[in-house]
């Protein structure tokens, strides 16, 4: 139930608003669901984020969101100059972008544009990923900085350039099984650096142009 509702802050309006439940993870989906809000934010809670079996509000929240959701690890954050966008696939999700250029825009930060390459990649691939991040510069509307490392360990590579920035923005990866076996590149990356992390997951992750993605990624993996 709402308790009292206030607003303050300088970059935007915040409104704080209680409810009394006694089940959290649902009550938090149902109410972004009920007023459909664009994201959930929620403090990164690693234990949750690594064990195979279990729940945990980040775990249900990931799942069953009805919008984006943000994943908030804070290790000190008191201001922004630069942000580190990074990738661990082909292409930059949109969502990723859009929130990273709006921190920018509210902050004054600089964005830098982080993806790997393998070392043995072809001048072909290395010209069209370039090609690609210019595109991308001249889409945002904030000051856009660009490298492509040559590297065969992304999370290294990645972590390496992202150490430097106040602030790292990725993207959340599989979980459960498939991200047991496989790997969440984003998890260890935010691990292996010293700055505040945001993870986000863009809305209807698991299925809007999950085609698109997937011919995209073929084209950059050649």
């Amino acid at each position: 139930m709402p308790a009292d509702t206030t607003t303050a802050g300088t970059l935007a309006n915040v409104s704080f608003r209680e409810i009394k439940t006694e089940d959290i993870d649902r009550a938090v989906v149902e109410y972004a669901s009920f007023q459909e809000k664009d994201f959930i934010m929620l403090e990164r809670r690693v234990e949750e984020l690594y064990e195979l079996y279990g729940g945990g509000l980040n775990r249900h929240v990931l799942k069953n969101a009805p919008c984006g959701v943000l994943l908030v690890e804070d290790r000190g954050f008191e201001g922004v100059d630069e942000i580190a966008v990074a990738t661990n696939s082909g292409t930059y999700d949109p969502v990723k972008l859009l929130v990273a250029n709006a921190i920018a825009e509210e902050t004054g930060a600089t964005l830098t544009l982080l993806q790997t390459v393998p070392v043995d990649a072809s001048d072909e691939r290395r010209a069209v990923i370039q090609e690609y991040h210019d595109n991308l510069r001249r889409i945002l509307t904030v000051v856009a900085d660009s490298r492509v490392l040559e590297t065969d360990d992304r999370v290294e590579g990645l972590s390496r350039f992202a150490e430097s920035a106040d602030l790292l923005v990725t993207t959340t990866q599989r979980r459960g099984i498939q991200g047991m076996v496989f790997g969440r590149p984003g998890d260890r990356l935010v691990d292996r650096v010293d700055c505040t992390a945001l993870m986000v997951q863009p809305p209807d992750a698991r299925k809007s142009g999950l085609i698109q993605r997937v011919l995209i990624d073929r084209l950059f993996n050649k």
